[in-house]
């Protein structure tokens, strides 16, 4: 028997001593009065039973759910003791954090004072530095005025040595004509004093013709005209004659029973209209010589020539712009009138100079080929020996060696190398004319 069927049984017979009283419970064992007294207590004790029965049903629950309820409190203690362990773990694990960071805080501090002394050092050493790169700045802004100067001073000297030699050569070239009363007499134009040219140096400006003819008249059996250009031909100085073109050359000489010829050098010639014709009436017999340059570098070294002489005061590009403008219809006008002669035609045709295909056609129309010798400008300057020779055998003059002999002494002078896309420019303008010319001749110059 269980404690709880006990406690029942019990109750039950406490109601039922109750409802009889204690007097009746003597007869106990009478029939009817226990039976009277059992229903009612029974009823009672049932009814006591249901109450309990659910009160301890409610109880069980209760007693389950504190039960429940104390095991989730020993997990929420647990968790929080889990909780709490984990936060002194993280604690510690702060603290050592802070006490590395203060560490690390105190040893960048070491290092950023370091770093602020080795700074301070390197900024005064750079400080220094700077002193000195001024200093030596200024020294080389000192040096670079001096190299200006000096560059400036052999810029002068050279030309003063170009000048001297130009003179040299002059001197050389007049060494042989009178002076005194007998070169003004000659000038004037005695008829019987000169003898016509045998050959002339047709052109082109700015390609050799001045050291071509300077080193001729070294030659024995050439004499010089009075002057290197005497213009004759492509000038008023036409209008004077040829009693007066005569006059500028020496008379009629031979020396071992071979000829002294003589000569002059006009590079205008080739490129006017009209001195072909004039040429060829005066002397059809007379050899012609021509050096041609290549047109973009004559073109150029034309214009710094202009820009020396203070008569051109354009840049090279607005020059060659202009250049249609400036001498449009003057080639007609001298053709029409024959004592017209054109400053702009001679000055400013930096381009149409270098067109030679059109002036060496004018040229053959009154002489013949054979009489007329092309020379490469190029060719000469490099190697002036065989241009040399090839001359003296054309002119018939024996073979021999001048006595200064150098490309060094041509009148070229110094200036800035020319833009690279106006050289393209101009090379693509010349590739037809010069294509033109190597079909004319049957030779390609390579410009």
């Amino acid at each position: 028997m269980g404690w709880d069927d006990y406690l029942l049984r019990s109750l039950v017979f406490w109601v039922w001593f109750r409802s009889v009283g204690f007097p009746a419970a003597g007869r106990y064992f009478v029939p009817r009065q226990r039976e009277l007294g059992m229903s009612s207590a029974l009823k009672r004790a049932q009814a006591l039973w249901r109450f309990l029965r659910h009160g301890k049903r409610d109880l069980a629950l209760a007693r389950q759910r504190e039960q429940e309820t104390k095991l989730h409190l020993q997990e929420i203690s647990d968790e929080l003791s889990g909780a709490e362990r984990q936060n002194r773990r993280l604690r510690r694990r702060l603290e050592r954090k802070n006490q590395q960071l203060q560490q690390t805080k105190e040893r960048l501090g070491k290092k950023i004072e370091e770093q602020k002394g080795r700074l301070k050092d390197r900024n005064q050493q750079l400080e220094r530095r700077g002193q000195r790169i001024s200093r030596l700045r200024e020294q080389v802004t000192e040096l670079e005025n001096a190299r200006t100067q000096v560059a400036n001073q052999r810029k002068t000297l050279l030309l003063r040595s170009q000048e001297i030699e130009q003179l040299r050569m002059e001197l050389s070239i007049r060494g042989a004509t009178p002076s005194g009363e007998n070169q003004k007499q000659q000038v004037e134009g005695d008829r019987n004093s000169g003898s016509l040219p045998d050959f002339l140096i047709i052109g082109t400006q700015k390609g050799g013709t001045t050291l071509l003819y300077y080193l001729l008249c070294q030659h024995p059996q050439v004499e010089p005209a009075a002057e290197k250009e005497v213009h004759y031909f492509d000038t008023q100085k036409f209008q004077r004659g040829e009693n007066w073109y005569r006059s500028n050359f020496p008379p009629q000489s031979s020396e071992n029973g071979q000829k002294i010829i003589t000569g002059e050098a006009s590079p205008y010639y080739i490129y006017h209209p009209l001195v072909p014709k004039r040429a060829a009436q005066l002397l059809p017999n007379a050899k012609l010589i021509a050096l041609l340059r290549n047109p973009v570098d004559r073109a150029y070294s034309d214009y710094q020539n202009r820009l020396r002489e203070g008569i051109e005061f354009l840049s090279f590009e607005e020059a060659i712009e202009a250049e249609e403008e400036r001498i449009e219809g003057e080639k007609e006008r001298m053709l029409s009138e024959e004592g017209y002669f054109s400053p702009n035609h001679r000055r400013y045709s930096y381009l149409a100079r270098g067109v030679y295909v059109d002036q060496l056609e004018d040229w053959h129309e009154h002489f013949d080929r054979d009489q007329l010798l092309l020379l490469k400008s190029e060719d000469f300057f490099a190697r002036p020996e065989e241009s040399l020779q090839e001359v003296s055998g054309f002119l018939g003059l024996p073979e021999w060696q001048p006595e200064i002999l150098s490309a060094s002494l041509r009148n070229e002078g110094e200036y800035e190398p020319m833009s690279p896309d106006t050289r393209k420019k101009l090379e693509r303008y010349f590739e037809p004319h010069n294509q033109r010319l190597y079909d004319y001749l049957g030779k390609d110059f390579g410009w």
